[in-house]
């Protein structure tokens, strides 16, 4: 007989989480090139409850580190999106033109019913207390060195930026 792993209080604590799990906001990460920063991300929206995480792999593979993550890979639903992939070395060669995995990724979140919401320090946005709770909204993330391609700030549904209080210009991606 195999001795029970699963005790009343770990099914308690899944079942909390899986409670709190929402698919009405994920994020979009276009880009990320530091896997270390990337996988930050994974972790916090674990923490935050989002379910789903898409990541559009244009010049950068998205690689998984559980140990910075905190694991958080094998409880969210990860979704890849590589179209014609052209890696680069180095990332502060800036991507020019239409960007087919982000283009890719655009499309499916869309056709899941999300509101695309490009974050960037520049330019003017509706504040984060302006969104309409009611509506699923895809908040994407750019690269550690550009932030979002052009492409992507230029085809998401609404910009957003997000509040800086402090002297720093943005936030890091992690």
């Amino acid at each position: 007989m195999q001795p029970d792993y699963l005790t009343e209080r770990r099914r308690e604590r899944i079942t909390r989480a899986l409670d709190n799990r929402t698919r009405r906001i994920t994020v979009l990460l276009e880009d990320i090139y530091d896997p270390l920063n990337g996988n930050a991300v994974l972790r916090t929206a674990d923490g935050l409850g989002i379910q789903d995480i898409h990541v559009a792999e244009n010049r950068h593979k998205f690689e998984v580190h559980s140990k910075v993550s905190g694991h958080a890979s094998h409880w969210l639903t990860i979704h890849r999106y590589r179209e014609n992939f052209q890696a680069v070395k180095d990332f502060r060669e800036k991507p020019a033109g239409m960007q087919a995995s982000t283009k890719k990724a655009f499309e499916a979140l869309r056709a899941a019913g999300y509101t695309i919401l490009a974050t960037s320090p520049r330019g003017k946005s509706d504040g984060l207390r302006r969104l309409d709770l009611s509506k699923k909204y895809a908040i994407a993330l750019g690269s550690e060195h550009w932030g979002l391609s052009d492409w992507a700030l230029e085809n998401a549904d609404a910009p957003l930026a997000l509040p800086m209080l402090g002297f720093t210009e943005s936030y890091n991606i992690s």
